[in-house]
């Protein structure tokens, strides 16, 4: 029982540590920051409670909420539950969206609008971005591959959240991961911290911590490393420039700092990396674009609480730069708005400086993407901007604020560079850019739900959720993010339900994940045959107490979602044969060795030539043989009968047997 019962616990553990490890570090993050006392904003309340009158009774709790909300015990708390709701709970968008198509075509055509209860789609949640057509390459898309002989390639998208990962329990890799990128996000945190104080005996073991975390992503899902050691480096960029001491010393730290936490994070699985053989991989254009509105459906949440924290720290900047387009000059002197960005130098020459210029050149490429059709990038872009401004006020400032408020900024600046880069490049020889899109979305989902988590604070230390003072804007916003974060909460509550009534028994609470195939019959889709599995389950238990090391077991293969490779699923036992569809779907060019051991496993069942027979055995180093109710249903009884000759001829002999199922331990070693 114990294979099976930590199958089942590994999911809930995996999201127990993604929920306190998301806390942990946004509570960590405001509460280092309230440590560091109250800090009365230079740049004045929010728009809504500036007043140039006598203060009103709620115009001065306003003030006050603003100043003391440091002094909140529970404003850290509240910030470290809101980061484990965003990251392992919350869905994206798509439940509103069925609830309304759901109302509309009710009202205006007269289809039966379906309860709430069973309304959700949860699998139709992960393809939040349709199968598109490729890009038709232009003079303003060089970048693009043409299409041959005119045709347009479809792309088909994945893009699962957290909770859609943890509620199908499936124990795949970019869900292992998640807990282990935030480690790695703790630890780099921690580095930056420790950089800034300049504790210098401490930073050998901080640095060797992050490479080994950073290395155990590379073990578990390659795909989070770039991501990661990209923060990473960004972080200790950040803290070797806020240290104390001389440039070169500083420049020394970065020098050894860097290039050893990759060096360690590397050897630290040196024999992971010395046997693993991976698919050959490199990168090309990606053909295919995500639509801004999809995109909004699946970040749009976090996004919206994101900008507003970025607009309201440029908030001041803003105003400026606006009045000064706009405003006349008061004297011969004042100059026009374009002389005050273009200043006379001491020759009276105009010289135009490094930002102005940097600003042209950026909205240039802001019109370009956009004539080219990249809304998408074009509006992260201009997200992506904000984001540097507000990184760079954090950063002038200095101190230890200035680490504290830099490390959200990095996580946002590498979402919103993950979301243009999609959009440009892909992986070769993904399924599109299937696995592409799938896996560093996921990244930029928890990067966006723990910045978002923290703005979500910051604005309400600066009175943006007071409710004794509502002006129309403000009641406009808080409307808008009550809309959105119930909305988000539509897929938790509609789809769990109905997740777990469409595959499981849910009758019967265990944590034994095999417990239904006690009372549980399968219908095979390709033979038509009903199987009982209790037959099976007997024969696993019998497995799971009896049999020691990792022997290879042969059991009957078909088509994919049958009862297939039910033996190595439930006992952890390698098969000549289990789940081939993502070798063969990601992996073409060597699906041939899956084809070739599909035509093995035939006939290691159906021949009759016991010589033949053996020889594909010891090929594959089967020990075990199975033939329970589903190989009969399989393969010809003609072929199964030599098994029982094959105890008769001394080669095997029977290890286990119930009313519906042989196990065969072979002796052909000897």
């Amino acid at each position: 029982i114990i294979p099976s019962v930590a199958y089942n616990l590994a999911v809930p553990l995996l999201f127990a540590l993604t929920v306190t490890a998301a806390y942990s570090l946004v509570y960590n993050l405001t509460e280092g920051l309230r440590r560091l006392g109250p800090v009365v904003p230079s740049q004045g309340p929010p728009p809504d409670l500036q007043d140039h009158g006598p203060p009103s009774p709620g115009l001065q709790l306003a003030v006050e909420t603003q100043t003391n909300s440091f002094k909140l015990a529970r404003g850290p708390i509240a910030a470290g539950l809101m980061a484990a709701l965003f990251v392992s709970v919350v869905g994206n968008l798509d439940g509103i969206a069925q609830i309304v198509q759901g109302g509309w075509n009710n009202l205006f055509h007269g289809d039966a609008f379906p309860s709430l209860t069973y309304l959700s789609d949860f699998w139709r949640s992960s393809r939040m971005i349709p199968a598109t057509e490729a890009v038709s390459p232009s003079g303003l898309t060089f970048w693009l591959p043409d299409n041959p002989s005119g045709t347009s390639d479809i792309g088909h998208h994945i893009t699962e959240f957290p909770y859609f990962s943890f509620l199908f329990a499936d124990l795949h890799a970019h869900m292992i991961a998640i807990p282990f990128t935030l480690l790695a996000l703790g630890l780099a945190f921690t580095v930056l911290l420790g950089l800034r104080d300049g504790r210098a005996g401490w930073l050998l073991p901080a640095a060797l911590a992050l490479a080994v975390a950073l290395g155990a992503l590379w073990a578990i899902n390659s795909w989070d490393y770039p991501t990661y050691l990209l923060i990473a480096v960004a972080l200790i960029g950040i803290g070797v420039y806020l240290r104390q001491g001389t440039p070169s010393a500083r420049a020394g730290i970065l020098l050894w700092m860097v290039p050893g936490v990759v060096v360690l994070s590397l050897l630290a699985y040196l024999p992971f990396h010395m046997n693993y053989d991976p698919f050959p991989t490199g990168l090309v254009a990606s053909k295919w674009q995500t639509p801004l509105l999809n995109y909004l459906g699946i970040h749009g949440v976090f996004l919206f609480l994101i900008a507003t924290f970025l607009v309201y720290q440029a908030r001041t900047q803003l105003k400026d730069m606006l009045a000064s387009f706009i405003r006349k000059p008061t004297s011969a002197h004042a100059g026009t708005a374009v002389e005050q960005f273009v200043p006379l130098t001491m020759n009276g020459v105009r010289r135009v400086p490094w930002v102005t210029l940097g600003g042209v050149v950026v909205l240039s490429l802001f019109v370009y993407m956009a004539v080219a059709g990249y809304w998408t990038v074009t509006f992260l872009a201009i997200v992506l901007c904000f984001g540097v401004w507000a990184l760079r006020q954090a950063l002038s400032g200095g101190g230890a604020r200035a680490a504290y408020s830099a490390f959200p900024l990095v996580l946002v600046g590498l979402a919103l560079l993950i979301g243009i880069g999609v959009e440009f490049i892909r992986v070769e020889g993904d399924i599109g850019r299937m696995n592409t899109l799938f896996k560093y979305y996921l990244d930029a989902w928890v990067l966006f739900a723990l910045a978002a988590a923290y703005a979500t604070w910051h604005l309400g230390t600066r009175g943006f959720f007071n409710l004794r003072l509502v002006s129309p804007a403000r009641g406009m916003w808080l409307g808008i993010v009550a809309i959105l974060l119930v909305s988000s909460l539509i897929y938790p509550v509609l789809s769990t339900r109905n997740r777990l009534a469409d595959r499981f028994d849910t009758n019967n609470f265990t944590l034994d994940g095999a417990d239904y195939m006690q009372r549980s019959v399968h219908r095979d889709r390709i033979s038509k045959d009903v199987i009982e599995m209790a037959w099976d389950y007997d024969a696993i238990r019998w497995m799971q107490d009896t049999i020691e090391g990792s022997p290879v077991i042969l059991e009957g293969h078909n088509a994919q979602y049958t009862w297939s490779s039910r033996i190595a699923d439930y006992t952890g036992l390698p098969t000549v044969l289990g789940w081939p569809w993502h070798q063969i779907q990601q992996r073409m060019k060597y699906n041939y060795a899956v084809f070739d051991r599909s035509r093995d496993v035939e006939e290691m069942y159906s021949t009759t030539d016991l010589e033949r027979a053996t020889e594909l055995l010891k090929l594959y180093d089967v020990r075990y043989v199975v033939v329970g109710q589903l190989e009969r249903s399989y393969y010809p009884s003609s072929g199964l009968d030599k098994f029982d000759e094959m105890v008769r001829g001394g080669l095997a002999e029977i290890a286990y047997k119930n009313q519906g199922i042989k196990i065969y331990r072979g002796t052909w070693y000897n």
